[in-house]
Order: structure tokens, then sequence, then C-alpha cells
């Protein structure tokens, strides 16, 4: 979060951060927000810990509201150069990420991730040089 803070300063702006701990509830109330983003942070999670944060995260979301997501599919570099552990899960060779427990869920896992959710799924990805990316898009409104 201190390079977060660090990039914003650099640039003039402000914004109100907030690292999600599994298990402690955000400091909203619940059905608080018309939109929740995850953008590439759910995988940062095993499949307990992202179960917890989704479910904070749902929480806050009011019905009606928009849930955009986005997070690490097979083929990521995330996933090239990791350790596999099993289940889906990987510890990141990613320099500056070296350790960190990741949860890379394929098409069907994917899915599973947001059972009780009708979704909208998709995908993108991009080469840079060496590097390769591949993220899944998931969008659902909550009932």
């Amino acid at each position: 979060m201190q390079k977060t803070k660090l990039r914003l300063n650099e640039k003039g702006l402000i914004a109100e951060l907030h690292c999600i701990e599994p298990g402690l509830p955000l400091p909203w109330a619940s059905d608080y927000f018309d939109a929740v983003i995850a953008w590439q942070v759910l995988y940062y999670n095993d499949w307990d810990s992202w179960r917890a944060v989704f479910h904070e995260l749902d929480r806050v979301l009011r019905p009606g509201g928009v849930f955009i997501c986005a997070t690490a599919a097979p083929g990521d570099i995330s996933q090239i150069i990791a350790e596999p552990l099993g289940g889906g899960l990987y510890r990141s060779s990613v320099p500056g990420q070296e350790g960190c427990i990741l949860a890379i869920p394929d098409e069907i896992g994917i899915a599973e991730c947001f059972a009780v959710r009708t979704i909208e799924l998709g995908e993108f990805s991009y080469r840079l040089g060496e590097i390769v990316t591949r993220h899944w898009i998931v969008i659902y409104r909550k009932d």
C-alpha cells in the first residue's frame, strides 16, 4: 500500500486505501456501495481467503449494485513463473511478489468462485515482450 500512496502523492492525488484482511469486516455498512471493483487483487489469496474477501465485498454492495472483477487466469505470467501448490494455488516468483500465494482458477473454477451469482464472464490478455498476461473479467449485478 505504501507504493500506491507514494504514486498518488507524486501525482497530487488523494485516496482512501484499505487492505482487506480476511476475517475482518470492511469499515462500511452493508449495502453501502453502488459498485465494487476488485481489479487484479482477489487472486492474491488462498481459496478460503478468496471466499472470505469476496463475501465481505459482496456484503458492502447494495442490491442492484454492480460487481466488477479482474483476476488472473491460466496462462498468466503469475502462473507461468510460479511454483504449483495444487488445486489452482501457486507460490509467486514474479519479481516483487515472491512468495505470495495465488489462487488462479480455470474456467470451471471461476464459475465456482461466484457460484451464488449469475455472472458475465470474459477475458483479456496481452503480451509485452516476454511478459504474457491473461485475466478473467467477472461482472454481476447483485439481486
